[in-house]
């Protein structure tokens, strides 16, 4: 950090030690996302700790225990609905930049996919013993749902749709940059080599402005 050295030196070239410590940063993301048991590891810690963030205004209550069960089995839920949103969104017949006629198909999905959230819920409720099994063949359900806690759990789809169409747009993003960078690497291929000598220099000169 305190010596300068000659441009073209060893001790000039950050870029080795760089490409050996991306891989073993990601190689722990690489593996949750192409295994399978890797996803749904992360998706069940995502979702527990989204219960557990819920949970904790009423921790401090003397039924904590109840709040936290509550919380958990609401988020779960969600985390089994989800695949479910995803599943339908992949198999809509539209392209990317048709947003508005995957929201018009996603509106009915919604309702139906919202509705099937409830009844899990309940069901995740009444295995977890925090209510009876008999509210889910109370005539009262639906009209209880839609008029009580509908429009908040039909938000949360919405969310969830929200986040799956910004991981698509990026991705066609990225594979966008991509195909442009390997066209224009076969087109011109000393800019390959050209842009390398470049990131170097840039790291000189910033090796230069920190001494």
């Amino acid at each position: 950090m305190g010596k300068v050295t000659e441009l073209g030196g060893p001790a000039s070239l950050p870029i080795e030690p760089m490409a050996i410590e991306i891989p073993e940063r990601t190689s722990l993301g690489r593996w949750m996302l192409n295994n399978r048991w890797g996803r749904w590891m992360a998706a069940a810690l995502l979702w527990s700790i989204l219960g557990v963030l819920f949970a904790l205004p009423g921790i401090s209550r003397p039924n904590w225990s109840h709040t936290l069960l509550g919380a958990l089995s609401q988020w779960w839920t969600w985390g089994l609905i989800t695949p479910l949103i995803f599943w339908t969104d992949a198999r809509l017949p539209f392209k990317e930049h048709q947003l508005g006629m995957r929201f018009l198909a996603h509106l009915v999905a919604s309702v139906a996919l919202t509705i099937l959230y409830f009844y899990v819920f309940l069901a995740m409720r009444a295995a977890l013993g925090l209510n009876a099994w008999g509210v889910l063949a109370d005539k009262r359900f639906l009209p209880n749902i839609f008029r009580e806690s509908f429009l908040w759990s039909w938000l949360v789809y919405w969310v969830i749709f929200g986040v799956r169409q910004t991981f698509r747009y990026y991705e066609h993003y990225v594979a966008g940059e991509l195909r442009i960078e390997r066209r224009t690497n076969r087109r011109f291929p000393w800019r390959k080599k050209w842009n390398f000598w470049n990131i170097i220099w840039r790291s000189k000169k910033s090796d230069l402005a920190i001494t």
